[in-house]
């Protein structure tokens, strides 16, 4: 938790605002040394609920594919709870990924997110991040992300909830894709309009980050939030084509992380599958590219290493950052009927809860 109270933001001040804990909105690079020598971090994404089916998924793009120090990829999770299978998030957890909190309900309609309070992000996010940690172990002080369902950013409620809580980092934010592209940043100072057009918020949130939701270029250049909102390539080959092309619009300029947000949903296409994994292995044949969770990533960008060091103990992608915690190979099914006559299957490795969780009404 932060005590301090978040005040008006005002313009970011590059001579004053400095890593480890701040960052202007730009496309500079971190510590001022040369695209050569940034290490070409990737970040992949996944929302909403993680099934059985999906994890399934996750497994097969995953496989044997290491980075450059031999330590298995990892993506990023952000979790929804209806329907989640907490064994499943145990084992993501424990295989490396970065588990993220999504919001209990993830209700609709999406301008819902907009009106609610502090009080309400507070206990859809923080909530969530508990239930992430009593059902799947993952420890809260690892729970340390968000994304705004629907990507329906509201402004200070939102980020207030954030900085009570004490995450480090939000990822709701869409944002125009630039040449060169931005770096991820904090929010101490106030944004400008071409970064964040809708949502804003007003105030000032030092040292918290923002992992922007840079535009995927789809086919034509069409602009999407997420991959799966672009109109479908069609093929292995111009899958992998437009994935080609937004990674070199990174690689070959300054190296800002590259995000690629997805629903599992996009994978059911064997087509998007097959042409994603070509995608990873191409990528991952070159020796200066990282398959990371967006923490790590953050904590590359608050403190630079280049070279050999990545390769070492000191490195924030380091084997030994890994979590050690035991796969869920039995799990418990936990089963509910609620209200509504909808009976909902649970699985776990912690106990059972009496009763299916759910956000926590204030008194």
């Amino acid at each position: 938790m932060r005590e301090t109270t978040p005040t008006l933001a005002v313009p970011c001040n590059r001579d004053t605002c400095k890593l480890p804990d701040c960052r202007c909105v730009g496309a500079d690079i971190p510590g001022n040394i040369s695209s050569a020598q940034v290490p070409q971090m990737v970040l992949i994404t996944f929302d909403d609920a993680v099934t059985m089916r999906a994890y399934d998924i996750y497994k097969k793009l995953v496989g044997e594919r290491r980075n450059p120090n031999g330590c298995p990829i990892a993506f990023t999770f952000y979790v929804s709870h209806k329907y989640t299978e907490y064994s499943a998030v145990q084992n993501l957890y424990a295989m490396g990924h970065e588990i993220a909190s999504h919001s209990i309900t993830h209700r609709t309609p999406s301008h819902w997110w907009k009106r609610v309070g502090t009080k309400q992000w507070n206990m859809e996010i923080g909530g969530e991040r508990d239930i992430i940690a009593n059902l799947s172990g993952a420890p809260t002080r690892d729970v340390s992300g968000m994304r705004a369902p629907f990507l329906s950013v509201a402004g200070d409620a939102q980020f207030s909830a954030l900085w009570d809580a004490g995450f480090v980092y939000d990822s709701s934010i869409s944002t125009m894709r630039t040449a060169p592209p931005i770096w991820p940043y904090t929010l101490d100072h106030a944004l400008d309009r071409r970064t964040c057009t809708a949502g804003c918020p007003a105030r000032s949130y030092p040292g918290l980050w923002e992992v922007p939701m840079v535009t995927f270029a789809g086919r034509d250049g069409y602009p999407c939030a997420m991959v799966d909102g672009c109109p479908a390539a069609g093929s292995r080959e111009r899958t992998l084509a437009a994935l080609r092309k937004n990674f070199r619009a990174h690689y070959d300029s300054n190296r800002a992380p590259l995000p690629l947000f997805f629903h599992v949903g996009w994978f059911w296409s064997r087509a998007n599958r097959l042409g994603f994994q070509d995608f990873v292995d191409e990528i991952l044949a070159l020796p200066d590219v990282w398959l990371v969770p967006t923490r790590q990533a953050i904590e590359w960008i608050r403190r630079p290493l280049t070279g050999k060091v990545l390769l070492g103990d000191d490195s924030p992608f380091a084997c030994d950052r890994l979590p050690k915690m035991a796969m869920c190979e039995r799990p418990h099914h936990c089963r509910y009927t609620a209200a509504s006559g909808e009976v909902i299957v649970m699985q776990t490795c912690a106990a059972c809860p009496r009763d299916y969780p759910w956000v926590r009404q204030p008194a």
